[in-house]
């Protein structure tokens, strides 16, 4: 669930992937995350100094390295005595050369950098109602929705979405998930009789995930981040 797409946006600014996909269910935090990512793109100053906070480097293109390069050397060339560049047998009109083209490699690897925002989608989905999907990723994250999933959608509804998340990564991809502790499930069942009704037939719980994703699915455990000191202020992640 990328709700307003804020993660997601930082994602892309970050990382750079060639594509990032956010979803949710909710159509209207689909298009709020829409309109915060137009307003970004619009607002160059506010996007300038999100980078700066990310510690994001302008990147230079390799065409543009090169070129630097090129005009550094000719600089050095210059200072020496024409009798020393004939000496050297370099070629003719070096120094009157301003540019340089791109290697074919170097032109192919400068069209697979993905820019911000064309690397970014969001789209209304429901992404449990759908396991036969055939997209495939290199990460998959799950923040705060493993939740919602199983509330609305029983102890089925999550062994679906494990299901799917481990039939749409490429080998040796990666699943991010973020479970929530039952104590955080007790307050949300009182916003509806429905999500109460659900609560009361769970019998997959969370402390069961991770067996159930290793020993089942056959997923391998990379690393576990868990918050450091406890916090008085609730969600802070």
């Amino acid at each position: 669930g990328c709700n307003e797409g804020i993660f997601t946006i930082l994602l892309a600014l970050k990382y750079s992937p060639e594509i990032i996909i956010g979803c949710d269910i909710d159509y209207t935090l689909i298009n709020k995350a829409i309109k915060n990512l137009e307003s970004l793109e619009k607002n160059s100053v506010n996007l300038e100094t999100l980078k700066k906070q990310l510690g994001i480097e302008k990147k230079e293109s390799p065409e543009s390295i090169i070129a630097k390069k090129r005009e550094e050397l000719i600089r050095r060339l210059e200072k020496l005595p024409k009798s020393l560049t004939h000496t050297l047998s370099l070629p003719q009109g070096i120094l009157n050369e301003g540019k340089c083209s791109m290697k074919a490699e170097e032109i192919k690897e400068h069209n697979k950098q993905s820019l911000f925002p064309e690397n970014i989608i969001f789209r209304q989905e429901n992404y449990v109602a759908d396991v036969k999907s055939t997209e495939k990723f290199d990460v998959i994250s799950c923040l705060s929705t493993a939740k919602w999933i199983h509330l609305n959608y029983g102890d089925v509804g999550v062994k679906a979405l494990f299901y799917k998340a481990y039939n749409c990564l490429h080998d040796g991809g990666l699943f991010i998930l973020e479970p929530q502790p039952m104590k955080s499930y007790k307050k949300k069942k009182y916003l509806s009789p429905q999500l109460k009704e659900n609560y009361k037939k769970l019998k997959f719980l969370p402390h069961q995930f991770e067996e159930f994703l290793i020993d089942d699915l056959g997923f391998k455990l990379i690393d576990k981040l868990l918050p450091k000191l406890p916090t008085k202020k609730g969600y802070d992640r």
